[in-house]
């Protein structure tokens, strides 16, 4: 892990080798090759986790402060398309199991924001139902929601201290969908949405 102008993060090379490892152990898996002949992990995978949470949030956080550099963005997203390809091949290789819908909507997110949105929704589409209570007061559902890309649905109630905002952003979602009006109020009440989280 290293920084890059600032406090951002980007993989180095040991991190880009044990992602390869992880990436050949799901293969594995994916192909049904017998255990004996797996690959051998020395080192724990989940040591990536914090390092590709991090490459999330440095995304994330830059999108959020409109700090819209061309070249700052593409670096990110360079470095993001490791976390969604970290978190993908963690979840095929089954080495834990109880962190599936955490980072099934950590991957998904990842990759949509690596501008994959297909690859967003079948990550996303793993997760069959109603998401599992992470904790988020519904915002994991919302999440959920969006990445799966679930139009024929909406939110018309929800539970916690972000109820209204869970529903009144699904609905203006549809609405733009349907006929491109509502941005400006879908846009607020995100915005209205980030502040009640902080």
């Amino acid at each position: 892990m290293s920084s890059t102008g600032g406090l951002r993060m980007r993989p180095e090379q040991k991190s880009q080798l044990l992602l390869g490892v992880t990436r050949s152990k799901a293969k594995m898996l994916e192909y049904s090759v017998p255990e004996e002949h797996h690959i051998k992990i020395t080192q724990d995978p989940a040591k990536l986790l914090t390092l590709s949470i991090g490459l999330l949030g440095d995304l994330a956080a830059t999108i959020n402060r409109d700090e819209s550099d061309s070249d700052t963005l593409a670096e990110l997203k360079t470095n993001l398309l490791f976390s969604a390809r970290f978190f993908d091949s963690y979840l095929q290789s089954k080495l834990n199991e109880t962190l599936d819908p955490y980072l099934v909507l950590l991957g998904s997110a990842s990759y949509y924001l690596c501008d994959l949105p297909g690859s967003a929704s079948v990550l996303a589409k793993r997760i069959d139902g109603d998401c599992p209570d992470l904790d988020g007061d519904g915002l994991e559902d919302l999440l959920l929601w969006l990445l799966q890309a679930d139009l024929e649905t909406f939110f018309d109630e929800a539970e916690g201290p972000f109820s209204e905002f869970i529903v009144g952003i699904s609905k203006w979602i549809l609405q733009f969908f349907e006929d491109g009006n509502g941005e400006e109020n879908l846009l607020d009440l995100a915005t209205k949405l980030r502040d009640a989280v902080y």
